[in-house]
Formats: C-alpha cells, structure tokens, sequence
C-alpha cells in the first residue's frame, strides 16, 4: 500500500512542481545552501517509505543517499532546515497540492451526486497536529515506557499542534 501512495505521491507533486515553489520561496539560498528544496522533500519522502526512525541521523544518511554523497552536512546543519519558515512553506505547498487534488478527484467521482457546494464548503481548514518520539536510555523505563511498537523499552512523545485563531 505504501508503495502505491507513494506512486500517486510521485505523479501528484513532481520534481518541477516542487523545484518551482522552492525558487519562489528562494529555499535553495537559505541555511547552508547546500540542500534544495527537491532533495528537501526527496529525504522526507524516502525516509517515511524507509520506515526508520525519523531522527536527524536518519535523515541526513537518507540525504547523504539521495544525493549521491554529494550532500554532507552535520546534523545541527540539517536541524536548521526544519526551523526555517521556507521549509514549513514549502511543505505546506506540497500538502496543499495534495489537498487540491484529493479535492478535484472527489468532485469528479462524486460531482454526479450533486453535493451541495456548502457541504464541501464544511471543511474550510485542517489543524495539522505533529508528534515527534525522543528514544531515552532503557534504565528510565519505569518512568517512561516505551509506546509498545517501537524497539526502545523507554521513550517519550512530544506533541505540537497548532490552532489558528478563528
């Protein structure tokens, strides 16, 4: 299943889509330069198929492949792309195109049904809530247990989500 998404992933945001917004956004001339906004969104990509843990190690070896060994940066470097407001854009344009097209093709599959516009209109934003695992040393495992599904005895979830203001 995940292959699948990730073919329809692949057909839906192109590399010229996001190399276009990226220039928009002038991502490819912030932190250190070296990391474009295609291999930005290629590294997240391939490390969400990899099913690894999604930590800054994993991330820059899954860099460092994407790119050939071309691109080698520290993990600090790396940690200063996802504090950067061009990463949130461009990750949120990629999201919205996803949305876009989610949207036209249920039109298309369900428009015969004439739903009413104001239904459709019913959802005019998404929160987007995110979570990020912290695997600790296995001796604080009576004061944080692990989530069960993960190969760490002991761990602990922070969560963000962000609400805008109605």
């Amino acid at each position: 299943m995940l292959t699948t998404i990730l073919h329809k992933f692949r057909k839906i945001i192109t590399p010229k889509f996001i190399s276009r917004i990226a220039s928009t956004l002038k991502f490819n001339q912030s932190c250190t330069g070296k990391v474009t906004g295609l291999n930005f969104i290629k590294m997240l990509v391939a490390q969400v198929s990899s099913g690894r843990s999604f930590n800054y190690s994993n991330l820059n070896t899954t860099l460092s492949a994407i790119s050939n060994n071309d691109i080698n940066i520290s993990n600090q470097a790396l940690a200063e792309y996802f504090y950067k407001s061009k990463s949130v854009q461009l990750i949120k344009s990629v999201f919205e195109e996803i949305f876009t097209f989610q949207k036209d093709q249920y039109l298309k599959k369900f428009g015969h049904l004439k739903i009413e516009q104001n239904t459709i209109n019913l959802f005019n934003r998404i929160l987007v809530e995110d979570s990020t695992t912290c695997t600790l040393e296995e001796s604080l495992e009576s004061i944080y247990k692990g989530s069960g599904g993960s190969k760490c005895k002991s761990s602990l979830k922070i969560k963000y989500y962000r609400r805008n203001k109605p």
